[in-house]
């Protein structure tokens, strides 16, 4: 067989035979050779394939196929776009793996990360820049020398990244006493998440903490085992427990509105109270308090204060518990609310009921997640 393979034709037409014997007269070998009516097949070596194409110029050729090694060749030749882009994408590909895209800097607080990059930049380590001969340790010296703030880095050149570590100096004022604040709990919660910045955490998720209780603490230990102090940063999410609370005993006596009502108008301007005598012949009573202008288009901005006394008289509550259950579980809601600071999402509300001896006590839980981290003295 030809090492460069063969080229199998299909050809279409009649006399066959003076084109198989002019053929094979001018050196043409047919590997193959059927026929089948007017359609032959036949099969030559590569060589002298366009030989083969020249001498069946009378015949129609229908098919070719190319076999052995030629096959790969044309395949190639056929889509030579799809290969010349494909190399140049593996080049670039390897050209942008020698680069540095990327300059990580952590650690800084006094120090400019531009004056970090700045040096790196006069030692030609630079966003485009070659990552071939980068050199960790002449990266080191120059920031330490160039930056006495520095007491401690480390350079990582990771792929097309450079990841550098800092560590800045510490200096009295920074060890004041006054400054090396705790986080400490500023409700009592259970633990459900923790993100120290700084310091060393107390506490871990699922703990239950009281007001006032150490969550970080303001040191760290490195490596060596020496205590370094610092200001304790972080955040400690908990769930904190609200809840609002009332009472029920058959037999006890309330105070409720008896229908009579008792009403002072006085007047204000700019805050101040004109003088009036507010009295009220009630033992007992709540107060509402109304306020509008007193002319809309007024120069001076008069405001009637309205205020309304309701009598209260004690009544003996004869009613049982089952009966008036529902008003003393909206009671107990409304007090748990009211004692929830307006920052705070509820996440969830539960009341539970339980009796001693006649008494039945009502509590209404709100369950929120917040931080309740703070600092001491701070």
């Amino acid at each position: 067989m030809n090492v460069y393979g063969q080229v199998k034709l299909t050809l279409r037409g009649l006399n066959v035979e003076r084109f198989v014997n002019y053929a094979v007269k001018t050196g043409v070998e047919f590997r193959e050779l059927t026929r089948d009516n007017n359609i032959t097949k036949i099969s030559v070596d590569y060589k002298v394939y366009k030989k083969t194409i020249k001498l069946a110029k009378n015949f129609d050729i229908e098919d070719v196929e190319y076999l052995g090694p030629v096959r790969m060749y044309m395949y190639l030749m056929g889509n030579i776009g799809i290969i010349i882009g494909l190399i140049i994408g593996l080049a670039l590909f390897g050209f942008c793996m020698t680069r540095v895209w990327r300059i990580d800097i952590l650690g800084l607080e006094r120090i400019n990360k531009e004056s970090i990059v700045e040096i790196l930049n006069q030692m030609d380590y630079n966003i485009g820049g070659s990552n071939i001969s980068i050199d960790n340790k002449a990266i080191e010296s120059a920031l330490l020398e160039n930056f006495d703030d520095i007491s401690l880095v480390s350079v990582m050149h990771n792929g097309c990244s450079i990841v550098i570590s800092i560590k800045e100096k510490e200096y009295s004022e920074e060890l004041d006493s006054s400054i090396q604040l705790p986080v400490v709990a500023s409700f009592d919660g259970i633990v459900e998440s923790i993100d120290v910045v700084q310091g060393t955490p107390m506490v871990q998720v699922g703990d239950v903490v009281k007001k006032g209780d150490i969550l970080i603490a303001p040191f760290t230990v490195d490596s060596e085992g020496n205590m370094i102090k610092m200001r304790a940063i972080g955040n400690v999410n908990a769930s904190v427990y609200v809840k609002g609370s009332v009472s029920y005993q058959q037999g006890q006596e309330r105070l409720v509105r008896s229908g009579n009502v008792q009403t002072h108008i006085s007047l204000k301007l700019f805050g101040v109270d004109f003088p009036s005598k507010k009295n009220t012949s009630f033992d007992f009573y709540e107060v509402e308090k109304v306020e509008k202008y007193l002319c809309k288009n007024s120069l001076l901005p008069f405001i009637k204060v309205e205020e309304r006394y309701y009598e209260l008289i004690k009544q003996t509550d004869s009613k049982t518990f089952e009966e008036q259950k529902d008003y003393y579980i909206k009671q107990s809601i409304y007090q748990a609310y009211d004692n929830l600071e307006a920052d705070f999402d509820v996440v969830s509300e539960q009341t539970d009921i339980t009796k001693v001896e006649n008494t039945y006590f009502v509590t209404t839980y709100l369950k929120v997640v917040t931080d309740i981290g703070c600092y001491q003295g701070g």
